[in-house]
C-alpha cells in the first residue's frame, strides 16, 4: 500500500504541473470517450479543429503509473500539443492491476485501435500510420504492444489477436521508461519496483517467466523495430534503461533519434512550466515529420 501511496503523490504532483485543462488553440478536444465495458475503458481524443481532405496520423498514448496506477489526465497537455502539429492523438485510460493482470491492459489498447478502425470515417483517420506513446510504464507498454502486433510467434502464445498489421505501427514515442524487466526489477527502491511487476503480471517475475510471457521489449529489438524517439533524464533513475535501448536500436540498424533531459528527473516532459519540456516534445514532432516524410 505504501507503493501505491507514492504513485498517487507522483500523479497529483503532475496533475499540478502539467497544467491538464489547458487545451491547444486550434484542437477540438473530447472528453472520456467509451471504448469498451469496463469502467475504465475511457479515452479523450485530440485532433485539429480545421478538418483537411489528408487523412490524419494517429498517436495513440498510454499513460504511466508504476504499471498499477495512473491517469490519462495526468498527461493531458501532451497529446494536446500534439494534435496542434496536425495529429489525431488519443489518450487512454484501461483497467488497473493488480484486479486486471497482464494482458488485461494490452487487451484495452486492442479494444481502442478497433474503435478507431470504427470510427475511420467520421475523424478522417490514416489507420496506416499509427504511433504508440507512452510515460514510464506507458512506455514499457506502448514498446510491448508493438512487439506483440509486430511478432506474431508472441501474439500467438499470450493467445492475442492483434487489431492491425504489424506495418500499422510506424513509430514509437517513448519517455522515461524501462525495456528490460530483468534489469528494471535491479531498480531502486527495490520493494516498490517489485510491488509494480508483482501487481502487475500477478507475481515477481524470474527469468523463466521473462522468457515464457516475452516480457522485456529489449530482447525483440530487430531491424524491423519501429523507429523510435527515446527520452530521458539525466537524474532518472530509470535513465540506463533508455541508454540500452538506444545503443540495441542502434545496433539493430533502426531509425532513432533521442532526447535527454538535462539535469531533470523522471518523466521531466510533462512539465510545461519548463522549456526543456517543450524543447523535448518539439524534438519528437521533428521526429514524426522525419518518420512520415521518409514513410
Amino acid at each position: 500500500m505504501y507503493t501505491k501511496y507514492i504513485l498517487e503523490t507522483f500523479d497529483k504532483l503532475v496533475m499540478n504541473r502539467n497544467r491538464p485543462d489547458n487545451i491547444c488553440e486550434g484542437v477540438t478536444f473530447e472528453h472520456d470517450i467509451r471504448y469498451g465495458e469496463e469502467k475504465l475503458e475511457t479515452m479523450d481524443l485530440f485532433y485539429p479543429s480545421v478538418r483537411t481532405d489528408k487523412p490524419l496520423p494517429i498517436i495513440l498514448s498510454i499513460h504511466g503509473g508504476g504499471l498499477y496506477g495512473g491517469d490519462k489526465n495526468t498527461i493531458r497537455a501532451v497529446p494536446s500539443f500534439l494534435a496542434s502539429k496536425g495529429y489525431f492523438a488519443v489518450s487512454i485510460n484501461y483497467p488497473l492491476p493488480p484486479k486486471n493482470k497482464f494482458p488485461a491492459p494490452i487487451k484495452s489498447v486492442f479494444k481502442v485501435i478497433e474503435f478507431l478502425k470504427e470510427n475511420k470515417e467520421k475523424f478522417n483517420l490514416n489507420l496506416n500510420k499509427i504511433v504508440l506513446t507512452g510515460d514510464s510504464a506507458g512506455a514499457y507498454q506502448a514498446s510491448l504492444i508493438s512487439c506483440i502486433i509486430k511478432d506474431e510467434n508472441i501474439s500467438k502464445s499470450l493467445d492475442l489477436v492483434p487489431p492491425c498489421k504489424g506495418e500499422d505501427i510506424v513509430a514509437l514515442m517513448l519517455f522515461c521508461g524501462f525495456y528490460e524487466v530483468k534489469t528494471f526489477l535491479k531498480s531502486k527502491p527495490k520493494f516498490v519496483v517489485r510491488d509494480m511487476v508483482k501487481s502487475y503480471f500477478g507475481k515477481v517475475l524470474k527469468e523463466e517467466d521473462i522468457l515464457s510471457l516475452h516480457a522485456s521489449p529489449l530482447r525483440f529489438v530487430t531491424k524491423d523495430f519501429p523507429p523510435s524517439f527515446v527520452a530521458y533524464a539525466s537524474r532518472d533513475v530509470l535513465k540506463n534503461e533508455s541508454i540500452n535501448l538506444i545503443n540495441t536500436l542502434n545496433e539493430n540498424g533502426v531509425f532513432n533519434r533521442s532526447y535527454e533531459g538535462k539535469k531533470e528527473g523522471h518523466d521531466f516532459h510533462l512539465d510545461f512550466r519548463k522549456s526543456e519540456t517543450i524543447n523535448c516534445l518539439n524534438e519528437a514532432v521533428h521526429f514524426l515529420n522525419h518518420v512520415f516524410l521518409e514513410g
